[in-house]
């Protein structure tokens, strides 16, 4: 008895043990049976229970996978969603398998586990189209978080797949957040695809946001096709918004159909709106209809809101049809409103009808609203009718309109009259300033020798530089030799440097080579470096040997950097030998990059063959530095706006390419690989252009022509990294007959080529040319002896 008790006991502490190391593995085997046979949803307690034991978790859903059925594949991505430490990366080659499929229930839950692990999908999958759809669909369609929606339907917006509109079309149609549907019509305005008219057209008349409504109907009459007027004109008649009913009318306006005039003016005469009669009017301004026309007199006649009748006025302007101008006259003469009545005679301007100068007159004469006088005065002046000039005179002078001289000056500026010389000459000492303004404009067109003793009063006595200059440029301009001693004492003692330099200016033209010295003096004396600058391109202009000495000597003593960069690119422009000493000098110790890489464009263009050395020898000079523009130098610099080559390295590349030395051609092809690009920037920081010497050192050795250049363009244009050097190494190539690439009968060297071979030869055999006097030809003597 007593063994069989002991027995009993035994049993059941073994049952007891085994149950508790079995019920894990039991348990986890009825969870994997009961998602296998799908018998209720995975829920986040079974996840929990199952995730647990991350192995046997992985094992579970890989089996679920393989299964191929929808709710198995939804049931595994909820598993890994929930696996930490990239455990279920192992699975991510299926899953991948998965998102190349249609999009289906499927599709969505490996996208959303992508999501949830926070994969960068946008790059990885930037060039396999199927798989960045099923991510796009499911975050548009599926994700709960309506702020990622927003953000997929502004990616879909600027995609150029086709797949992207049915899913903008979808999530406007079903999306519950207005704001989500307010981003997916506006990524469909800027599609404007007529596949989405019946979408657009089903939101305009049955969405609940207002906004939605509003775009979808700015989208349709973007899309301007036939089928958008009839929901375009259901939406005017019944939307309750005047946002929306104004948007249908605009977008009604856009399709440019003639049949919507008659529902137009049949909506003018119901609409309470203000603004929507406001759009109406303008958009019935568009059709060349007479009845149209007759509306829109009526509303300029008889609607209450101002705003219309200022709409009526605007649309009249652009209308030439008999009753228009009188129509025009009344709501100018009577109208109760100073816009409207502003509105009326900028319409009248705009018609340009000689037979409104009359009552615009005689209401001029009696206005007293500002507004409405200044209109009055430029619709005069549109029609440039030189009956108004002595009565606009008149107004002129008169004080009791001194708040509007300035208009009325601006007015009379207009006219080409001469009537209007004594009244301007005046005005250059008028107090207003706009009153000024007006008068030096008209007089620099209109100018008359009356006006030279009060210009040269002005450039004496005058304290603002502004009115100096410009009547300097106005003398100028009037070719009296009787100016030339004044403004030689203003290009010597004006206290401001863009006066003197204007005064340079002028003389130049007026007296050419006779000013020559006096320009020199400047360039030595004065203090101003935008003077010496200007002295310097009025020099080159004369081309004149006697100033060759002054440049060299601003380039070699001046310490503004500005005077030295335009004395470097000034002798370039005198192309003579004599000045290439100094210049190889400025190229190798100026302090200045830009003074330096001018100075080699200008050895470039003196033909310097003797510094061929000096340049191949400073190839990487500067080259890890940046130029960098400054404001004074920008401005004053003589060729008006700075080379991208005007670097030493590239200015110094691009000068042996025009001397077409072959010393230089290893040197350029070892340059053809340089990864060092020069950036060229302005004092705020930002980029100007970013030239590369790989490709100044192509385009040289195709000027030099050199045999041993073509291997190594032909390994640039096969293998270099920089797709501007692959280009022009190809256009170098592409002009070598050697070029493997050329056809059997394309054998004639080209242009560059013949000219780099010629130059070559000549070089190296002019002392040996002889001419022959009897036969009259040219041969080659004997070699020198050494």
């Amino acid at each position: 008895m007593v063994l069989k008790f002991s027995l009993g006991i035994a049993f059941l502490f073994t049952l007891l043990f085994g149950s508790m190391f079995a019920y894990q593995p039991l348990r986890f085997c009825l969870l994997e049976s009961s998602l296998h046979r799908q018998e209720e949803p995975i829920d986040d307690k079974t996840i929990s229970v199952i995730t647990a034991r991350p192995n046997k978790a992985l094992s579970l859903a890989r089996k679920l996978l393989e299964s191929g059925e929808a709710k198995s594949a939804v049931s595994a991505c909820s598993i890994l969603s929930s696996l930490g430490n990239n455990l279920w990366r192992e699975m991510l080659p299926e899953l991948e398998k998965i998102l190349d499929c249609p999009t289906s229930e499927k599709t969505d839950a490996v996208a959303g586990l992508l999501i949830v692990h926070g994969i960068s999908w946008r790059k990885k999958y930037e060039k396999l189209p199927v798989r960045r759809r099923n991510v796009l669909s499911y975050l548009l369609l599926r994700s709960k978080d309506a702020k990622a929606r927003i953000a997929t339907a502004r990616i879909l917006q600027q995609s150029k797949d086709e797949f992207a509109l049915p899913l903008l079309l979808n999530s406007l149609g079903k999306d519950l957040d207005n704001n989500v549907r307010v981003a997916a019509v506006c990524a469909l305005s800027r599609k404007r695809d007529s596949r989405s008219i019946g979408q657009l057209s089903s939101s305009l008349l049955n969405d609940e946001c207002s906004e939605v409504r509003r775009i979808s109907a700015s989208t349709l009459g973007a899309i301007k096709n036939s089928s958008v007027i009839k929901p375009l004109l259901e939406a005017l008649r019944k939307d309750n918004d005047c946002n929306v009913r104004t948007m249908a009318v605009n977008a009604l306006g856009r399709t440019r159909n003639p049949e919507i005039s008659g529902p137009l003016r049949e909506m003018l005469g119901s609409e309470l709106n203000p603004r929507v009669r406001s759009e109406i009017v303008c958009r019935l301004g568009n059709f060349k209809d007479s009845q149209n026309v007759d509306t829109v007199i009526n509303a300029l006649e008889s609607d209450s809101s101002k705003n219309v009748r200022m709409a009526a006025a605007g649309v009249l302007g652009n209308k030439r049809r008999a009753g228009v101008m009188e129509a025009l006259l009344r709501a100018f003469q009577g109208d109760a409103s100073i816009d409207v009545r502003v509105a009326a005679v900028n319409a009248l301007g705009a018609i340009r009808n000689a037979s409104a100068v009359e009552p615009l007159l005689e209401k001029l004469k009696v206005e007293k609203a500002g507004r409405v006088f200044n209109a009055i005065t430029c619709a005069l002046q549109n029609i440039q009718d030189p009956r108004v000039i002595p009565i606009l005179h008149g107004f002129f002078k008169d004080e009791a309109y001194t708040s509007s001289r300035g208009t009325l000056a601006n007015a009379i500026s207009n006219f080409k009259d001469s009537r209007s010389a004594d009244l301007f000459i005046a005005a250059l000492r008028d107090p207003d300033y706009s009153v000024r303004n007006a008068a030096i404009r008209w007089l620099k067109y209109n100018h008359t020798g009356a006006i030279i003793k009060p210009l040269l009063d002005i450039i004496a006595t005058e304290p603002y530089s502004y009115y100096r200059r410009i009547a300097v440029e106005i003398l100028q301009s009037c070719n009296n030799r009787s100016t030339i001693k004044p403004l030689m004492e203003v290009m010597e003692k004006d206290e401001n440097a863009g006066v003197r330099c204007a005064a340079m200016i002028a003389l130049t033209k007026l007296e050419g080579k006779k000013i020559l010295t006096r320009i020199i003096g400047a360039l030595q004396n004065d203090g101003d470096a935008i003077v010496r600058c200007q002295a310097i391109k009025s020099l080159v202009n004369f081309r004149d040997r006697r100033a060759i000495d002054p440049i060299v000597n601003a380039l070699e003593n001046d310490g503004e950097s500005s005077v030295r960069l335009s004395a470097a690119v000034a002798l370039g422009r005198f192309k003579n030998s004599s000045t290439l000493p100094v210049l190889s000098r400025a190229f190798k110790n100026d302090k200045d990059m830009r003074v330096r890489g001018e100075a080699a464009i200008s050895i470039g263009l003196c033909k310097g063959y003797g510094e061929v050395n000096l340049l191949v020898s400073n190839l990487e000079l500067g080259l890890e530095c940046s130029v960098v523009y400054d404001h004074k130098s920008y401005r004053s610099n003589m060729v008006g706006r700075y080379r991208t080559h005007a670097h030493p390295t590239i200015a110094a590349i691009w000068a042996l390419g025009e001397l077409g030395d072959n010393a230089a051609t290893l040197k350029l092809v070892g340059l053809l690989n340089c990864r060092k690009n020069v950036e060229i920037i302005y004092p705020t920081g930002q980029s100007f252009a970013c030239v590369s010497p790989g490709v100044a050192a192509a385009k040289a050795l195709g000027k030099i022509g050199d045999k041993r250049a073509i291997v190594p363009l032909i390994t640039a244009f096969q293998n270099d990294f920089d797709k501007q050097v692959r280009e022009a190494a190809r256009a170098v190539l592409s002009r070598m007959p050697e070029f493997p690439g050329c056809s059997a009968g394309d054998t004639l060297p080209k242009r560059t080529w013949i000219a780099g071979t010629v130059k070559r030869w000549y070089r190296e055999n002019k002392s040996r040319l002889k001419w022959d006097s009897r036969n009259r030809r040219w041969f080659l003597g004997p070699a020198k002896q050494d």
